[in-house]
């Protein structure tokens, strides 16, 4: 896992999503939770999760509260062009998502029971943030 931290955009599949925010816009936002909602019986792969999360923060900030976006997030969104609105109605979706991957049927959520324990409530913690932000 190229993870370097619990946060929204530590991880190389959350930076490589930015990139597809900068290129798609709200479609990369709608396939990354829809990924991850529309199997819901599925094991939910690492990469799919680690991009759903990053969407979710893209919600939050749609919302207004881009507290959880990093600097090169930021950005991305600063240059993003399109309906707000659109990205907020996907708030249910995103709750969602969130919850689909602190599931016990979810690669994130083994990978992070795996490390020590104070790493997993730390991740933990900022899945709630998010949901909170949404």
């Amino acid at each position: 896992m190229g993870t370097w931290g619990p946060k929204p955009f530590e991880n190389d599949d959350a930076a490589d999503f930015v990139d597809e925010f900068g290129e798609m816009g709200a479609d990369a936002i709608v396939d990354a939770i829809r990924t991850v909602t529309s199997g819901s019986e599925d094991y939910l792969e690492g990469p799919e999760a680690q991009r759903a999360i990053a969407a979710c923060a893209f919600v939050a900030a749609a919302i207004g509260d881009s507290s959880a976006l990093d600097e090169v997030a930021a950005d991305a969104w600063q240059g993003f062009d399109g309906e707000t609105a659109t990205l907020a109605s996907l708030k249910p979706e995103a709750v969602s998502a969130l919850d689909r991957i602190m599931s016990g049927n979810s690669e994130l959520l083994e990978l992070w029971e795996e490390a020590d324990a104070e790493a997993l409530e730390q991740f933990k913690n900022e899945i709630e943030a998010l949901k909170k932000r949404l």
